[in-house]
């Protein structure tokens, strides 16, 4: 979507015309592969990801596509967007007569162009909507959703990332799928973070995946693989790329460390999903760059806790919150509110502990797990409550296979 509106053609033009190429070419693939894998070993999978399509989008059901959820700002910025890129070249100049009045959309120019903001979400919410004849915001939901199973869907494949714990990777789809942080993202609409985390999942699943060759060609090959994944988390989601090369750089140094793996295919694979990174990226590596440095700075930002909006985390009902079991503006009475903090702080010292143990195994969602964590005791200790209640939501994939 990326390459072709830049190259000046609206997302409209090609919407429909994108998937039967790329159908053409997945069959051709499995065709020529043959890969081996079990119809009844996915079902339960499946059925994880239809509890949770049903769970969340129940609306959906019966207003249709009039469903618009929280209706905020961040949507209507999400849609007037995708609606210019559907119709638009990316780099298509607005006259006068369209910032006089005549296509407000062409206002988010200025934003996607000359202040460089990350459009990823805004080009598949323009693809959905062309895609099914939709307005943007008819197609914003059914979006979002099905970048929600999407996630759901990465968390199982990070959970098998070593490829075995089959069980576990099921039970982390079930228990993201009734999670309410999970939930809460879509409902929320903060469709750059569910995609965007759907992306982390992928990239860290296969850049720590076991390939154990050191055959250049072979190492080329999977470095594309990376590299498209790699990309499309820099261009939907910048702001999660930090926790995904920690993560990353810390797998590599336990199995350098343990060796069970030579430096030659960590430096090669590593290269290749570089270059291929920095080809795909061409001139949005400046952009990346610049969203990156705005987002870190506004991280570090010390928050005035007299205009807090976001205090759930800063409180002990936190750990409650965290977990899912209380909800977020509403306390339980006593004895079962203290009860509830008491078990949520023990449940979090034990997952803490289970994560380290499983990270010196090379789990990469327990690496990133803690990771995570680390970054929620700076948060907290800068009294960050904005950044500490997203963080909160993007620790429930890896949380849920912990």
């Amino acid at each position: 979507l990326m390459v072709g509106n830049q190259a000046g053609w609206p997302i409209g033009q090609f919407a429909r015309a994108m998937p039967a190429a790329w159908a053409v070419l997945a069959l051709a693939v499995l065709v020529w592969r043959r890969p081996r894998w079990s119809p009844r070993a996915l079902v339960p999978f499946f059925g994880a990801a239809l509890f949770s399509l049903l769970w969340t989008g129940w609306p959906a059901l019966q207003v249709g596509f009039n469903w618009i959820s929280y209706g905020n700002d961040d949507m209507a910025n999400y849609c007037l967007a995708a609606e210019r890129f559907a119709d638009h070249g990316f780099y298509a100049v607005p006259t006068m007569a369209e910032l006089s009045g005549r296509d407000y959309t062409s206002y988010y120019f200025f934003m996607h162009v000359a202040d460089m903001m990350r459009f990823g979400a805004e080009h598949v919410v323009a693809w959905t909507a062309r895609l099914g004849g939709l307005k943007a915001t008819e197609a914003f939901m059914p979006a979002i959703l099905a970048l929600a199973l999407t996630q759901l869907f990465a968390a199982a494949g990070l959970a098998l990332q070593l490829g075995r714990h089959r069980r576990r990777a099921l039970a982390a789809a079930w228990l993201l799928a009734v999670s309410p942080l999970f939930m809460l993202g879509t409902l929320y609409q903060l469709i750059a973070q569910v995609g965007g985390i759907a992306l982390q999942l992928v990239t860290l699943a296969l850049m720590t995946r076991v390939w154990g060759t050191t055959r250049r060609a072979d190492q080329m090959r999977f470095g594309v693989l990376t590299a498209v994944a790699g990309t499309a988390l820099c261009l939907f989601y910048p702001e999660t790329t930090p926790f995904t090369v920690v993560t990353y750089l810390i797998f590599q140094g336990i199995s350098l460390w343990r060796r069970r793996v030579t430096p030659a295919i960590v430096m090669g694979l590593t290269a290749y999903t570089l270059f291929g990174v920095v080809v795909l990226l061409r001139h949005n590596l400046i952009s990346y760059i610049v969203i990156l440095v705005k987002q870190l700075s506004a991280a570090l930002h010390q928050t005035n806790l007299s205009l807090s909006l976001f205090p759930y985390f800063l409180l002990p009902t936190g750990f409650s919150n965290l977990f899912g079991w209380m909800p977020i503006a509403k306390d339980f009475p006593e004895p079962i509110l203290s009860l509830s903090i008491i078990v949520g702080m023990v449940l979090s010292v034990v997952v803490v502990w289970r994560a380290v143990h499983e990270a010196w195994r090379l789990h990469a969602a327990a690496i990133l797990l803690l990771v995570q964590a680390a970054v929620a005791v700076l948060f907290y200790r800068s009294a960050s409550d904005f950044n500490l209640y997203k963080l909160a939501m993007w620790m429930q994939p890896a949380l849920a296979i912990a």
